[in-house]
């Protein structure tokens, strides 16, 4: 049996990525956000919580806690995130979706389910793709 080239796979991968950022980025630049910040929203709204310590939410976007602040500020200036004490250790900050945030993670969510090339899977191959994407990332 013929081993198919990782390159394929990957090209796989950044077409279906490619495919989520043409989807989202009218969304996001028509209330003012950069791809970035749009992450950012995106990592809250997919928390089961719909917060993230300040922490968390730098590591989901792979950058320092400078930076991650200064989106979290952008995303607090049009109302979409706010950063409040957490419960468990009054020192740190947990930055949450607002009501409006919610609607915007929401607009991204249906853009996207229209623009995947996911949507073609049944249930079960989807199913399957996402146990072997947990397996990928760890």
């Amino acid at each position: 049996m013929a081993t198919r080239p990782l390159t394929t796979t990957i090209t796989a991968i950044e077409r279906i990525a490619g495919a989520h950022r043409g989807a989202a980025v009218p969304v996001l630049h028509e209330i003012g956000l950069s791809e970035t910040q749009g992450s950012l929203l995106w990592a809250l709204g997919g928390s089961i919580t719909s917060d993230l310590t300040m922490s968390e939410a730098a590591a989901a976007l792979s950058c320092d806690a400078s930076n991650l602040t200064l989106l979290a500020r952008h995303l607090e200036s049009l109302e979409l995130a706010e950063r409040i004490p957490d419960p468990a250790d009054g020192r740190r900050k947990r930055l949450t979706l607002t009501d409006r945030g919610r609607e915007v993670v929401d607009r991204m969510t249906r853009a996207l389910g229209e623009a995947t090339p996911l949507r073609s899977l049944t249930d079960a191959e989807r199913a399957t793709l996402d146990e072997l994407l947990a397996k990928a990332v760890g």
